[in-house]
């Protein structure tokens, strides 16, 4: 099997991640706001102008726009792999899958919102926003487990 298309493209993914210097500025950054403005010059620039369209609080525009971007890129990894390629990225993504589903069981055993649940969650590999959201929907855990069974 030929990965070399595969490769380079998470080559390229690799190199807009942000490196350690940045983290040490990141680090010494004065608060939310000084962290806020130190990331809008890097690849969560975007990201934090549509968290802040959504949430008032620092800290939930910086969380949103981190999720935002690891999901992004976590959905163009699973969709760039090749079929070959895709069982052994599964077992990466199967850590996200399960956090998923354990915060789905927490969240519907202690009655939180379905939009709350989601808001915890990343979509990674075949657990994406959709399978997700009927998941996050069920009534219960009985519910949620025939979903999964029949998954």
């Amino acid at each position: 099997m030929d990965l070399g298309y595969y490769n380079a493209r998470v080559r390229g993914m690799r190199r807009r991640l942000l490196k350690a210097d940045d983290y040490h500025v990141l680090v010494k950054s004065a608060g939310c706001d000084g962290l806020t403005e130190r990331l809008k010059s890097t690849v969560y620039g975007p990201y934090l102008e549509v968290s802040g369209a959504r949430f008032d609080q620092p800290l939930d525009i910086i969380s949103n726009a981190l999720s935002a971007r690891l999901e992004e890129a976590l959905v163009s990894l699973w969709s760039l792999s090749p079929a070959p390629a895709r069982p052994a990225l599964k077992q990466v993504f199967s850590r996200w899958e399960a956090h998923d589903i354990k915060a789905i069981i927490r969240g519907i055993s202690k009655g939180v919102r379905r939009e709350d649940i989601l808001g915890a969650l990343i979509p990674a590999g075949e657990f994406g926003k959709g399978p997700l959201g009927v998941l996050a929907g069920s009534p219960g855990i009985k519910e949620l487990a025939g979903f999964l069974d029949a998954w």
